[in-house]
């Protein structure tokens, strides 16, 4: 979800678009607000918005993990509790990609839609060396994809000692996670080619960043994820 707080935003006479100004998109459902007489005036500073200020709409459209297709993920990251398989290694990516077909037509059904069009992957990341500690918004932990990955290597091939476990289990989960993350984002940009897609959180920035003064860039450990 995108916003930008306006409380002690310039009046709208002042707004001028600068040469080197950047959209700023907004999809939070304010048309609520305006039932209530507490309009935003988006227009004024040129804010994009779908039309009736509505969450998902010709402007923008957001997909969140948990009711878009088949997403793998681990119910309050408990390993007892897996949906869709709970790792990528167990998704049938077939049926997912069969299911997020008719939800983009659904939800987008303009074909030469142009507006942004976000996917929202937040409870597993795509990379096994990325699943470590709690995620940033949510107190979960996302170490259950390592554990659960090093059980199923575990499961396949008792015998092997816990170097090879760990080493296999990063491979298969690596492989599994990338073809389950590209093949999603190329049948939705297949479907509505126009649309502006991407994954939300990524390219992927340390939270830590420009919190020093002069400091505006990634860690080179997070721009080594993103090469990945």
């Amino acid at each position: 979800m995108w916003f930008l707080p306006i409380l002690f935003a310039p009046t709208p006479a002042t707004v001028v678009a600068a040469p080197d100004a950047f959209p700023v998109y907004w999809n939070i459902q304010t048309a609520v607000c305006n039932r209530d007489n507490a309009s935003v005036p988006l227009e004024d500073f040129q804010i994009i918005h779908n039309t009736g200020e509505g969450f998902m709409g010709d402007k923008i459209v957001v997909f969140y993990e948990r009711k878009f297709g088949l997403c793998p993920y681990y119910n309050n990251s408990d390993p007892n509790q897996p949906i869709n398989g709970g790792l990528p290694q167990n998704q049938t990516l077939e049926d997912h990609l069969d299911a997020i077909k008719k939800q983009i037509q659904t939800e987008i059904p303009d074909q030469n839609f142009s507006g942004l069009a976000v996917i929202d992957v937040e409870e597993f990341r795509p990379l096994y060396s990325m699943n470590w500690g709690q995620k940033t918004y949510f107190p979960l932990s996302v170490k259950v994809y390592k554990k659960q990955s090093m059980e199923l290597i575990k499961a396949k091939n008792p015998n092997i000692d816990q170097e090879q476990v760990e080493k296999e289990a990063e491979k298969a989960y690596n492989e599994a996670a990338k073809k389950f993350f590209v093949a999603t984002i190329t049948t939705a940009r297949k479907l509505r080619p126009n649309a502006k897609w991407g994954y939300y959180d990524y390219p992927f920035c340390n939270t830590n960043s420009a919190n020093a003064e002069g400091d505006y860039e990634c860690s080179t450990q997070a721009k080594a994820f993103n090469d990945e």
